[in-house]
């Protein structure tokens, strides 16, 4: 049987991989603070996390081959409108179109969820819990038809 395991951030996988297998899968979603932080978008920073967070694997001795790794990349953010944050709006599809191809070149499948419509919360970041259900229900279709595991 497999055992998946699921996080929030990379600052909490070092625990959880001390007892993995060679059947074991990671599917994490990272890179929405990395985008909205330091004042202003930069998706250059946040591959470079992404680039970080995978070379630690091999510093940390994080058993995870490309293959058995998924990535979610972060829902679109639609602040249009907004003077202060219009910049962060990820509807044009550049973040996760730069992170789905970094992740192809690592041999590490994504899934883009771009295109998703998601209810958030008024601060326009955070998806409802509905959102999240409905998030998890394409996620595991995806996984299904890709026979991740």
């Amino acid at each position: 049987m497999y055992s998946p395991i699921f996080l929030l951030s990379g600052k909490t996988l070092r625990r959880p991989v001390r007892t993995s297998t060679s059947k074991d899968f990671l599917i994490f979603f990272v890179g929405v603070n990395d985008f909205l932080s330091y004042g202003r978008p930069d998706i250059p920073r946040v591959l470079n996390h992404l680039k970080g967070f995978f070379s630690d694997f091999e510093k940390e001795n994080i058993p995870f081959l490309s293959e058995d790794i998924l990535y979610v990349c972060p829902p679109s953010l639609d602040f249009s409108g907004d003077k202060a944050y219009s910049a962060f709006s990820t509807v044009d599809g550049q973040l996760n179109e730069a992170l789905s191809v970094y992740c192809e070149s690592e041999g590490i499948l994504s899934f883009n969820t771009a295109k998703l419509t998601l209810e958030r919360y008024p601060d326009k970041v955070h998806l409802t819990g509905d959102a999240q259900k409905n998030l998890g229900a394409k996620l595991a279709e995806f996984i299904r038809r890709e026979d991740f595991f």
